[in-house]
């Protein structure tokens, strides 16, 4: 099975990432890599993060914080923790998004060994498959597989 990589921007409000780092551990199968881009976030708010990715890895994550003094934006955010992950699957998550479905992480994975011809699954102005009203109905991962993409995230 391949390595996954989770990536998300955060510019400061560590409750919300905290959330976010609760609810996406809570719903992974097993640990896997975590880069965080701290983009513009305070001196504290950064140490604050620091602590919580040492706690991760005594859970057996591997985790990245990669601090920015001025916020990047979202898109160059993301772009910077793509270049810093080890995993070939990279699951590029905004830190307000919770996800709900245990095991998410082996589903995801699971899709890709068994489904070598898609690159990407997810959002991005995606076309071609799944329903017109995708955004309007709860997702399913297969649906979420698209063809044709386009996106502002390098390569």
């Amino acid at each position: 099975m391949k390595k996954l990589s989770i990536v998300t921007g955060v510019c400061g409000r560590n409750e919300i990432t905290r959330r976010w780092i609760d609810n996406t551990i809570a719903n992974c199968a097993e640990p896997h890599e975590l880069v965080i881009v701290s983009n513009g976030s305070s001196t504290e708010e950064n140490a604050e993060l620091r602590q919580w990715l040492s706690e991760l890895k005594e859970k057996g994550w591997v985790t990245v914080l990669l601090e920015s003094d001025k916020p990047l934006g979202s898109t160059v955010a993301l772009n910077v923790g793509v270049k810093n992950t080890s995993g070939e699957i990279i699951a590029m998550i905004h830190n307000d998004l919770l996800i709900k479905d245990q095991g998410w992480d082996k589903t995801l994975l699971d899709f890709y060994d068994n489904t070598p011809n898609v690159g990407l699954v997810g959002f991005a102005g995606a076309k071609q498959l799944g329903a017109p009203d995708i955004y309007k109905v709860p997702y399913v991962l297969t649906q979420l597989g698209r063809a044709y993409v386009y996106t502002s995230l390098e390569d």
